[in-house]
């Protein structure tokens, strides 16, 4: 399944004997998949049964688990994992044949919740589950950790819980985390999620969990394009500052940066948009900066490269390049993405008790979107209503945890141009 492919740069001219910053932005288009050509599911299901869940959470867990069963089918396969101190394999990895689905549905009712938070050991024994059922690329082999508080059993380490996400996602073992309430490691989650090839989700109450796992079912079931990536090639001179998506990013040989962006849904559109430096304008004939699309091919398991057009940096003089158009879609996107980079520095100075920075932060995120030319655009407008309103409550009260949690996620979703399932 080709994918659409599109390469815009906010301003084309750059001048000599002054570093110019360029902003470079990709999108990828994948179209629709028929429903034929989804790979079988090869899926465990961690499931936090610590005491915190005791109550409304587990119900709404034991549901969506319980949904998840009920909806895939007999060419998928399915393990159970719970933990709290200890971890218990509720159900081993089995194909969901109507006894299978029986039994696993009895079991999932049997589960009760109790003690501490064993998150590395429940996790990394449903990636176990998973890796023993691997075929290759004729599946997809996915684990859902779903947690309401933090890790204090076994691995407590970040880094080292995001490595082994890291190194699971190369195995071919891909990571989805879901957060509910206001007492979990978001930043934690989300890094795994994004190390780990998979996606975020924050769950305010319990009553979204069963929205909340049933879109991250049907993304699972949606995969039209598999470890997607962006390959830059820069000239000299060219140089990758960052990417302000925030997704994983590496470096090639001769200078160039590859961009993981985990798998593509049908009919979905991602962005990358990353900030250039350009220095070296010694030469006469434009800087060409080229481009492959990585991924995997649902339909057919192949894996595939499209190269997206060339993008060139020409040299002008300093009148020229004062006054060149800027791309107004790129800026708009830019825009955006400083804006929900503006959403966590706030967040990380509400946190240090910095209520009236964390105010400002937000107020002048406010104030740049306003102050540009898509300013009017119905997303941009709400954007900007959103950031004052929250610059306001900073201000005179302080934000409150769910309000931070709610912050991160708004600028995860912007980041990756992802669907919310809760509402």
């Amino acid at each position: 399944m080709p994918l659409s492919l599109h390469a815009a740069i906010d301003r084309p001219l750059v001048s000599s004997g002054a570093v110019s910053e360029r902003y470079l932005m990709f999108t990828l288009q994948a179209a629709t998949m028929e429903a034929a050509a989804r790979l079988p599911l090869n899926l465990a299901l961690v499931l936090d049964t610590s005491g915190s869940m005791t109550g409304e959470k587990l119900a709404r867990v034991k549901e969506a688990a319980s949904f998840v069963v009920r909806h895939l089918s007999s060419a998928d396969r399915v393990a159970i994992v719970g933990y709290n101190d200890h971890v218990q394999v509720v159900a081993p990895s089995t194909p969901l044949t109507a006894e299978a689905r029986t039994e696993l549905l009895y079991r999932l009712s049997r589960i009760e919740s109790g003690g501490m938070t064993n998150l590395s050991g429940g996790w990394l024994t449903g990636c176990q589950g998973v890796a023993k059922h691997q075929v290759g690329e004729a599946q997809m082999d996915r684990v859902l950790l779903l947690t309401d508080g933090l890790a204090n059993v076994g691995i407590t380490s970040p880094e080292e819980l995001v490595e082994h996400a890291r190194q699971l996602r190369l195995r071919g073992i891909a990571t989805s985390t879901m957060g509910v309430g206001v007492d979990f490691n978001e930043e934690l989650l989300e890094a795994m999620a994004r190390h780990g090839g998979g996606r975020f989700q924050y769950v305010e109450t319990a009553k979204h969990i069963p929205d909340c796992v049933g879109g991250e079912l049907g993304e699972m079931l949606q995969v039209a394009a598999r470890n997607v990536a962006v390959e830059l090639s820069l000239p000299k001179g060219v140089r990758c500052v960052e990417c302000l998506n925030e997704y994983v990013t590496e470096t090639t040989g001769h200078g160039g940066v590859r961009v993981r962006l985990g798998d593509l849904l049908a009919n979905d559109a991602r962005g990358v948009v990353l900030k250039l430096s350009v220095s070296d304008h010694n030469v006469d004939t434009p800087l060409t900066i080229s481009a492959l699309a990585l991924y995997t091919d649902t339909k057919t398991g192949r894996g595939t490269e499209e190269a997206f057009r060339a993008v060139a940096l020409g040299l002008a003089d300093a009148e020229s390049v004062d006054n060149q158009e800027t791309d107004i879609e790129v800026a708009r996107q830019v825009a955006l993405l400083l804006a929900a980079r503006a959403k966590e520095e706030a967040v990380r100075l509400s946190r240090l008790g910095e209520d009236v920075a964390a105010a400002g932060t937000l107020a002048g995120a406010g104030q740049a979107l306003s102050a540009s030319a898509y300013a009017s655009d119905p997303s941009v407008a709400g954007e900007i209503g959103a950031l004052m309103q929250l610059a306001d409550d900073a201000g005179r009260q302080g934000l409150a945890e769910s309000q931070r949690k709610e912050l991160r996620y708004q600028s995860y979703l912007s980041r990756e141009a992802r669907t919310r399932y809760d509402g």
